[in-house]
């Protein structure tokens, strides 16, 4: 298992294709654009949303629940709910059929990880990111 990506079970690839909507959860515009630019440059990406907060991802996701099909999803806000909170919150109103989640963080811990796979996260990917590691999964 690699440092960079720690995963549950084998997330089905074939669900996801160069055509599926991304939406990218982060505070931070460099985290956020660095991702973007890997996912469109490594696998062909180009419907790419970005959102600053959880606040607008859930309202964007609730409104739209067919929208994206892959989520990247910061743990840590300044604000508001944290990453794992609107994973969990995006389960509980059943929102996540269909999609897949992989949780950002910039210092994993075992509890996290074991908090993100619970909610149904495919895994969680350590920041700064590693294009070869995302290329892998």
């Amino acid at each position: 298992m690699s440092d960079n990506i720690q995963s549950s079970p084998p997330i089905n690839k074939q669900a996801i294709n160069a055509q599926t909507k991304i939406l990218i959860v982060d505070d931070s515009t460099q985290f956020s654009m660095i991702l973007k630019r890997l996912l469109t440059a490594v696998f062909g990406y180009t419907e790419i949303t970005i959102f600053p907060t959880t606040a607008e991802a859930l309202e964007r996701i609730s409104a739209s629940p067919e929208e994206f099909g892959l989520l990247f999803l910061d743990f840590h806000f300044p604000q508001g709910m944290n990453g794992a909170e609107l994973l969990a919150t995006l389960s509980e109103k059943q929102l996540l059929s269909g999609k897949i989640v992989f949780l950002m963080s910039s210092d994993p811990t075992a509890e996290t990880l074991q908090q993100v796979l619970k909610a149904g996260a495919a895994g969680v990917i350590t920041k700064p990111f590693d294009r070869d590691e995302l290329k892998r999964h």
